[in-house]
């Protein structure tokens, strides 16, 4: 009896074991890692020789640690993050060298030390950036400025400036210095600049900072002036171009006016979001504001959470990816609305009526952004507003040909043009389906739809086309 019970005990307490072992391991997965590991070898800048006890600390901190007798040392257990990793020995200058650190992997943060004076540290790492770090609307003349400490009390710091456009910069731009400041000025509009400090210490040791950035005001809005009186609007006659809702060519009065000289950029619509332009009813037309409210919009087509496409010269592109909604709004927050037609095809071909494009009546690829690529067209999509110098109309206004479609303000009427009262600062119907889109075509079309009296139309709330061919620029 008491064996008996022996043994169905045990087995019960195996069973109890089992279903314990498993419960456990169901109920701990195999955690994901959450730290990673700084390492690397400290060397000799002059003979590359392994330097064998050098003291490993970093900041924020985490384990200090020595190199072995091959100059090897491992830090692990390292909460993501950014480190300054700083060796010290005695006869050696130290070093600081900023590392960033993320979960699950190794950083190899190798260290060359130089021979200096005994006990020196190095500077610490240059901080306290302004501009802030990715600051924007910067204006293209400004005073960078940081601060940096050594911990070596009476050493003296100089630094090296590195800056431009590219990240990291690689041009110092001032070298030795000893004011914690610089004049920048003569900068380009709607650019991103990055920017690092290199502090030294008077025993030749030197800390480089990380790379900060900030961008550049956008390009403000520079109006031409296009002068009262007649002009010829319209087809040619005989045009192998000419479409029906061109013609016929006709006179056209309209009193003097501005536009845009050139098409509105991402950096401006930006600016025009940044500004509460999403927010507030007073830019929009009322189908306008029931049209943004009822789809959440917020943005152009294509942006992300209130960012462009990346690249250097993005900002300086037209926006695309807008509804004549949209264009209505900044054309109002910007303090004037969408051209006319007429407005917009007086200022693309001026009071030439023979011009079939901005600069004359012969096809030249060269002189816009088409469909064509002919050099110096080497843009995948829209180019840089204003990069087609020679392309410009009479007026000097640029990419009426070419690089995107333009929203205007008229309603779309196929006989508009054989309309006796559409002569005299003519508006367009007051009421339709769809509005007009002109700019001579985009950099998808060819000859053909980038004339000057080429008409396009899509319904109000139309955004995208092919990868964004639909863009504005704004009169008054």
């Amino acid at each position: 009896m008491f064996k008996k019970l022996t043994l169905s005990c045990i087995g019960a307490v195996i069973i109890a074991l089992l279903i314990v072992a498993g419960c456990s391991k169901k109920e701990n997965p195999v955690a994901p890692a959450i730290t990673g590991t700084i390492t690397g070898v400290v060397t000799d800048t002059a003979n590359g020789t392994a330097i064998a006890g050098v003291s490993i600390t970093t900041n924020p901190a985490t384990s200090s640690v020595t190199t072995d007798i091959t100059g090897q040392y491992t830090i692990t257990a390292v909460n993501a993050g950014t480190y300054t990793v700083t060796a010290v020995k005695t006869g050696y200058n130290s070093k600081n060298v900023t590392v960033a650190v993320t979960a699950g992997n190794t950083v190899t943060v190798n260290i060359a030390l130089a021979v200096g004076a005994p006990g020196n540290n190095a500077p610490n790492a240059p901080g306290s950036p302004s501009p802030a770090n990715n600051a924007i609307n910067q204006s293209t003349s400004l005073i960078l400025s940081w601060t940096c400490t050594d911990p070596d009390e009476g050493d003296t710091l100089k630094y090296d400036v590195y800056f431009g456009t590219t990240n990291p910069p690689t041009t110092a731009v001032s070298t030795n210095q000893s004011a914690a400041s610089i004049v920048c000025s003569g900068l380009e509009n709607s650019t991103i600049y990055y920017w690092k400090i290199v502090a030294k210490d008077n025993h030749s040791s030197a800390t480089a900072g990380p790379v900060w950035c900030f961008t550049t005001e956008p390009r403000p809005i520079e109006w031409i002036t296009i002068p009262a009186g007649n002009f010829t609007m319209g087809s040619l006659p005989g045009d192998p171009y000419a479409k029906t809702d061109e013609q016929p060519q006709h006179t056209v009065y309209l009193d003097a006016y501005q536009i845009s000289k050139y098409e509105v950029t991402n950096s401006q619509y930006k600016a025009f979001m940044d500004d509460g332009g999403y927010n507030n009813s007073i830019y929009w037309t009322a189908d306008g504001w029931n049209w943004r409210t009822s789809n959440a919009s917020t943005e152009p087509v294509w942006w992300s959470s209130g960012s462009y496409n990346s690249g250097t010269a993005f900002p300086s592109h037209p926006v695309v990816g807008v509804s004549w909604y949209e264009a209505y709004a900044f054309c109002n927050w910007a303090g004037g609305h969408l051209p006319t037609e007429a407005q917009w095809e007086k200022a693309a071909r001026g009071t030439n009526s023979s011009n079939y494009w901005p600069w004359g009546s012969t096809w030249d690829a060269s002189k816009c952004n088409s469909g064509e690529n002919v050099t110096p067209d080497t843009f995948t999509y829209s180019s840089p507003v204003g990069f087609f110098s020679t392309g410009q109309s009479p007026y000097g206004v640029y990419d009426m040909a070419g690089n995107v479609w333009e929203w205007v303000n008229d309603w779309h009427y196929s006989a508009y043009y054989s309309d006796p009262g559409a002569n005299t600062n003519p508006t367009g119907p007051t009421t339709g389906t769809y509005r007009v889109v002109r700019g001579g075509g985009s950099w998808f079309h060819g000859a053909e739809w980038c004339r000057v009296a080429a008409r396009g139309y899509n319904t109000p709330d139309y955004r995208h086309s092919y990868n964004g061919i639909y863009g504005f620029r704004p009169a008054k």
